[in-house]
This record gives C-alpha cells, sequence and structure tokens, in this order.
C-alpha cells in the first residue's frame, strides 16, 4: 500500500468515526436544512403533486370498495381511539359548531318548511290553534340553550364516540355505496387538499426533520449509519 493510499484510508477511516451529534450543529447542515424545509413546501403544493395524490387516493378507495374491507380493516390500529379523543378533546367546538349551524338561515327554513308541512296535514280544525312561529321560536331556544349547557357536551361526544365503534364495523362501501362518484372524488381531493395544507406548515415539515435526526443521531457514528444502511465498509476501502 503507497503512501498515498494509507493517507486516504486514515482520512476516511476519520470520517467514519464522526460523531453525528456534531452535524447537527454544523452551519453548512443547518442551512441545508432550512432549504430542504422550505422547498418542501413547495413541493407538496405543486400540481403535479397533487395529480399523483388524487389519482393515487381515488384508485385506492375504488380498490377498498371491491375488496368489501371495513373500516376497522382499512384504517391504521389505534386509529379509533385516537378519534374518541380528538373527539373529547375537541368536545367544546363541535358544540359552539352545532350552535353555529341551528343559526344558520337555511337550517332554520327547513325546520319551518317541517312545521308548515306538519300544520297542513293536520284537521283545519286543530290547525287554526297552532301557531307555527311560536312552535319554530321553541324549537331554536330550546336547541341553543341545549348546546349552551356544559353537562350536554358529554352526551354528544358520546353519541359521536358510539358511532364510531358503529361505523369501524361496517364495510367502506355500504358507506361509499350511497355517494355518487362525483361527491366520492370532491370528498377524496377535499381531504387530500387538507392533508397537504398540514404537510406544508413548517411546524409538521420540521417534526418530521427532528425525528429522523434523532434516528440518524442514535447511529453514534457516520460509520454505524453506513453499516445500518447495509453498506460494507470494507468495500469501501477496497476501492479507494
Amino acid at each position: 500500500m503507497s503512501e498515498k493510499e494509507s493517507i486516504i484510508k486514515e482520512f476516511v477511516k476519520s470520517i467514519m468515526n464522526y460523531e453525528l451529534k456534531h452535524l447537527l450543529k454544523d452551519e453548512m447542515y443547518i442551512e441545508a436544512k432550512n432549504l430542504f424545509i422550505e422547498k418542501s413546501k413547495k413541493v407538496f403544493v405543486s400540481q403535479e403533486i397533487k395529480s399523483m395524490l388524487y389519482e393515487f387516493a381515488e384508485a385506492k378507495i375504488m380498490e377498498i370498495e371491491k375488496e368489501e374491507k371495513s373500516f376497522k380493516e382499512v384504517l391504521p390500529k389505534g386509529f379509533e381511539n385516537s378519534l374518541k379523543v380528538l373527539v373529547y378533546n375537541k368536545g367544546p367546538e363541535i358544540m359552539s359548531s352545532a350552535k353555529e349551524f341551528i343559526k344558520d338561515e337555511k337550517f332554520k327554513d327547513k325546520i319551518k318548511l317541517e312545521i308548515n308541512k306538519f300544520i297542513s296535514g293536520v284537521n283545519p280544525m286543530v290547525s287554526k290553534f297552532i301557531n307555527a312561529e311560536s312552535i319554530n321560536n321553541k324549537i331554536f331556544t330550546s336547541l341553543s340553550s341545549y348546546f349552551d349547557d356544559p353537562e350536554n357536551m358529554m352526551s354528544i361526544v358520546m353519541i359521536i364516540n358510539n358511532k364510531i365503534d358503529e361505523s369501524s364495523n361496517k364495510s367502506v362501501s355500504e358507506i361509499t355505496n350511497y355517494i355518487p362518484y362525483e361527491g366520492k372524488i370532491v370528498f377524496i381531493r377535499g381531504l387530500i387538499d387538507i392533508l397537504i395544507g398540514s404537510f406544508v406548515e413548517e411546524t409538521f415539515i420540521k417534526k418530521i426533520v427532528d425525528n429522523l435526526e434523532n434516528e440518524v443521531v442514535k447511529k453514534g457514528t457516520l460509520g454505524e449509519l453506513v453499516r445500518d444502511l447495509g453498506i460494507n465498509e470494507e468495500k469501501i476501502f477496497q476501492r479507494l
């Protein structure tokens, strides 16, 4: 082995012994990481990526429908419990949203229409004594009071969680068969857009990078990381 080859091998060995924890403090690495985070945000919002995710998700839904799989089989293990915890934590927001929903003019008009239908179907003599506006006001006052009461929040949460349990055992097609194809596409793409919106948040991307960094640092040295990736260290020396 020539002196030149010996120097190169010693240099490579010193690199292999480089402790990865020092890499995280390197200015060039920090600059490259920040650039990666910024570029990642742009990649996720590109039309090419969106179209690819749309196509993949649409094909996957159709495949799941054909196989008659249940939600429990399709969704990740522990998803139901995570969803229930989310519902519990979002209880106040759910109550607030429900209250806003009953204030919506379209909802109010629908209730008025149903009340008028009911009145028109009863005996004309009886209908004279029924005040549609009074009934309507009482319904909305009762609904508003119900959603204002914090004690009723747990009842709503329990109802939703029971529905989650019931739905988890149903096949996906039991639900999706009632949704027109165009409706499925709109729903899938809307969901993808929401997910992409989460991905492009800097905190989300940074969390992924932080987790990767933690895993890399656990390897100790660059040599350990290389070996863990299945790269033969000796072959590297042989090629020098």
